[in-house]
């Protein structure tokens, strides 16, 4: 009978499909890699016929979308008032004309997936919210909370028709930690806009419009600076790097917990003068950064789900070198295995890097990397989760 409806939705010109999306935070007005690909999910499901409502924390005035936005309480309300909000609004929505219901964040949705209505409920696992907040804090407070974020996201996910990982990695962890049968989780491969990275200039026109110095060879690490991500490794096995290539230069972008941490680490290892914190880097300045090294390095130690900057970079034109955590070896094996890491160590990641600037390992070019990237574009993925939301409908 569903079908049918869908057929004569389509005969007749209207949307084929609608759906309510909850998420965490609006995109433009929150950084992170779950805003992120929840705000281009919206745009790009829009464009394959698909309408409906994002639930988000908060927007800002005269911030628009291609869906609907409704929030779930005013900015900077407590995280009480967002829990009451997101469950007030979403079963309000539920209630109106919906196919299928996307969520993202576990923590907003959990007050409200056990009162649905009959409805197909797909889950977005972005990362296992308890185990990272266990991984970076280890305060018998910061165990409780994760505790009690692990029965969120296991209320969160046993409802869920099916759950959407973005790579084989979590769909293990899915399975393993929280019980889902592997039958109810589909990998979908994270994707990117693109457009921005692609349309990077070539490096030396990069660096001039960065100020970046143009004869030195330059490594870029972009991700949230938090213990998980492999910093500390990373920065200390520059010291090995710094003995065959003494003008090397480490630019990392983003800002996080233990940013004073890492600049005592760069002062006490005398690498002020190869290693530098660059803070927060714009949406509109990461193509150019990207594009602009020789080399972006993703030293993650654990809980890598899918790395949007590894992407983004390769669609820049630049080469990664990753450890082989989690997603990263599903993204780069494909183009050149030898651009991971050997192990997750200073030792493994310094001898990487040294071969790679002195190319002692095979090295895609840019347009190898941009080739390559395009499977990873929405234009790619967006059909696939369409599909997806299909088969639950039908099923």
């Amino acid at each position: 009978m569903k079908t049918n409806v869908y057929l004569l939705r389509e005969v007749w010109g209207t949307k084929l499909m609608k759906i309510l999306m909850a998420g965490k935070d609006w995109f433009p007005n929150t950084a992170g890699g779950l805003n992120r690909y929840f705000y281009g999910e919206i745009f790009a499901l829009s464009k394959l016929g698909v309408s409906g409502t994002a639930l988000v924390s908060a927007v800002k005035q005269g911030q628009t979308s291609p869906f609907q936005l409704v929030t779930m309480a005013p900015e900077g309300a407590s995280l009480i008032s967002r829990l009451a909000g997101a469950r007030r609004a979403a079963l309000a929505l539920a209630k109106q004309d919906v196919d299928v219901i996307n969520t993202h964040f576990a923590l907003y949705s959990f007050p409200w997936v056990n009162q649905l209505p009959d409805i197909p409920l797909v889950v977005n696992f972005q990362g296992p919210y308890a185990s990272e907040m266990s991984v970076e804090r280890g305060s018998l407070k910061d165990r409780i909370k994760s505790s009690i974020a692990m029965r969120m996201e296991k209320t969160a996910y046993k409802r869920a028709s099916t759950v959407i990982t973005l790579s084989t990695a979590f769909r293990e962890i899915v399975h393993t930690n929280y019980n889902i049968p592997l039958e109810r989780v589909r990998v979908v491969p994270g994707a990117v806009d693109l457009y921005p990275y692609l349309a990077a200039p070539n490096r030396k026109s990069a660096r001039e419009k960065l100020d970046w110095p143009q004869e030195r060879p330059i490594l870029l690490a972009v991700r949230r600076l938090a213990r998980r991500m492999g910093y500390e490794g990373l920065i200390e096995s520059m010291s090995a790097v710094r003995k065959q290539h003494p003008n090397v230069l480490l630019f990392i972008g983003g800002t996080g917990t233990i940013k004073e941490e890492l600049l005592h680490q760069i002062e006490k290892s005398d690498l002020s003068n190869n290693v530098r914190l660059l803070g927060f880097i714009p949406d509109d300045q990461l193509p150019l950064a990207y594009a602009a090294a020789d080399f972006s390095i993703v030293p993650t130690i654990k809980l890598e789900g899918f790395g949007l900057s590894t992407v983004e970079s390769l669609a820049s034109g630049t080469p990664v070198l990753g450890t082989s955590i989690g997603g990263t070896p599903e993204i780069l094996t494909g183009l050149e295995p030898k651009l991971l890491f050997t192990a997750p160590t200073p030792d493994a990641i310094s001898a990487k890097i040294s071969d790679a600037l002195s190319n002692r390992i095979p090295v895609p070019d840019t347009q190898a990397c941009r080739d390559y990237s395009i499977q990873f574009g929405w234009e790619a993925v967006a059909p696939k989760i369409l599909q997806l939301f299909n088969d639950v409908i039908a099923t």
